[in-house]
């Protein structure tokens, strides 16, 4: 049986032999026997050699393996599943700065911590149906913006909670802290509004938007700030101290500018989404701001104009927003892509 095992395995890693050089070589293979040794220890047969589906295993990507908990290569990243049991769905996860994550759940109102290794507790329940936004304090407090009561809360590390201020409209989207000032600054809806939040004067509205919601804030240096709203998809750039100037950097195909995300190189990308017609009409008609969508009015105009029968909006799509002020598309997809990140490789 091992003869056979290692006849298969140098059978399927020639491919991989001839194409790197042979110094190191003596060693892999080393590795590779001790692999083939081992294997009937954990289960009977060849279980390094196992692949899912029909693929041959010379489709092997190192980057793209791992093993899995019987010891059997699999393709792609192991996955261990941490959080909490119940939830329906987590709209948010932060770093705690510990190795760990807060998450805000619905729809019970509920913040959960999950330290570095993966345990899980109740942090607390709040007085709100779904906790859209959490931004943790360097006093190591967390504020959490709730809907669709509009929620402003405080938690402290033992869980104990302060209800701060309530946004009218009745979602708070998103927050992030002013550096160097004791100012928050919160997206919210519906309509889109752009609030602040100080210790000691509570939640005061800087200014209104023309759209139905404001979903993500960044700041983006000085006291500049990027917000990114919905209803159409619009990106505006407000100056703090001349909120009353908010300039629009792009309306955006779809429907929705969800997020805000660094780049490797210090640029910011935004991911954007275009719901149906029918989920943007649902979703007006709850709001009660009546139906249709600008961005897909828009969008259908252009291509009218262009000649095209039907309107050739990308589902999701990434851009970037480079520092000159332009803006550059960089993917567009038809995933419903909900929340992007930057992978460090």
């Amino acid at each position: 049986m091992l003869r056979n095992d290692l006849e298969l395995a140098s059978r399927s890693l020639a491919w991989f032999r001839r194409g790197f050089s042979t110094s190191w070589w003596p060693g892999f293979a080393g590795w590779l026997i001790c692999l083939v040794l081992s294997g009937p220890a954990q289960a009977a047969g060849p279980v390094y050699w196992d692949w899912p589906g029909d693929r041959s295993f010379t489709d092997l990507e190192f980057s793209g393996t791992a093993l899995d908990s019987l010891g059997r290569l699999v393709a792609g990243l192991t996955v261990r599943s941490v959080g909490p049991e119940g939830p329906e769905v987590i709209w948010r996860a932060v770093p705690d700065g510990r190795g760990g994550y807060y998450l805000g759940s619905g729809h019970a109102g509920e913040i959960f911590h999950t330290d570095a290794g993966g345990e899980t507790r109740l942090l607390a329940k709040l007085e709100a149906t779904e906790v859209f936004s959490l931004l943790p304090r360097t006093d190591g407090t967390l504020l959490a913006g709730c809907g669709p009561e509009g929620g402003l809360f405080r938690i402290d590390q033992e869980g104990a909670v302060t209800h701060l201020g309530q946004v009218p409209g009745g979602y708070i989207w998103a927050m992030v802290a002013e550096p160097g000032r004791p100012e928050v600054w919160v997206a919210a809806g519906s309509p889109a509004a752009v609030y602040t939040y100080h210790p000691d004067r509570g939640l005061t509205e800087v200014r209104t938007l023309p759209a139905q919601n404001a979903l993500d804030i960044v700041h983006a240096g000085g006291r500049e700030f990027l917000i990114a709203t919905q209803g159409p998809g619009l990106v505006y750039r407000l100056d703090a101290d001349h909120p009353e100037r908010a300039e629009v950097l792009i309306q955006t195909q779809q429907e929705e500018a969800r997020q805000f995300l660094r780049g490797p190189q210090g640029e910011w990308f935004l991911l954007a989404l275009n719901p149906t017609a029918a989920e943007v009409n649902s979703f007006h008609d709850r709001q009660g701001n009546g139906n249709g969508s600008v961005a897909e009015q828009t969008a259908e105009l252009m291509n009218m104009l262009a000649g095209e029968v039907e309107p050739k909006v990308a589902r999701s799509a990434l851009y970037r927003l480079a520092a000159d002020g332009q803006v550059y598309p960089y993917w567009s997809g038809s995933s419903d892509l909900m929340i992007a990140a930057w992978n460090p490789d």
